[in-house]
This record gives C-alpha cells, sequence and structure tokens, in this order.
C-alpha cells in the first residue's frame, strides 16, 4: 500500500501530466491546417479539454485533501 506522500508524488505527476496533455491537444489544433477542419473539430477538441480539465480537478482535490503541499521541498 503506498504511502501518503507516494500518493501526494503521483497526484502531482498526474497534474503535470494533463496540463501538458492539454497544451499538446491545443497545440495539434492550432496547427490543424484550414479554418474549416479547425471549425469541425472544435466541439471534439473542446470535450476533450474539458475531460482532461475534470481529470486535473479531481487531482487538485485529492493533492489538496491529503494535505500534500507538506511534502514539497
Amino acid at each position: 500500500m503506498p504511502t501518503i506522500e507516494e500518493l501526494c508524488n503521483e497526484a502531482e505527476n498526474e497534474i503535470k501530466d494533463l496540463e501538458l496533455m492539454k497544451k499538446n491537444l491545443k497545440k495539434e489544433f492550432k496547427y490543424t491546417g484550414k479554418e474549416l477542419e479547425q471549425f469541425e473539430l472544435l466541439s471534439e477538441l473542446t470535450k476533450d479539454i474539458n475531460d482532461v480539465v475534470k481529470q486535473q480537478i479531481l487531482q487538485a482535490k485529492l493533492y489538496h485533501y491529503l494535505d500534500c503541499s507538506r511534502f514539497e521541498q
């Protein structure tokens, strides 16, 4: 069974990974060819980003609930 500190480290890493995923989704959208293609992909991108944000919120709540800031160096 993981320790609270290990759970905190995992939550922190997950938050960082999710932020990177969000940035990559935005970058991928930005470099999609024509405006029409971007418009067609907009609803899918919005859904994907919303899903990532929801995951980030859950991880942030866990981080806060476990009082992970006490393990920061």
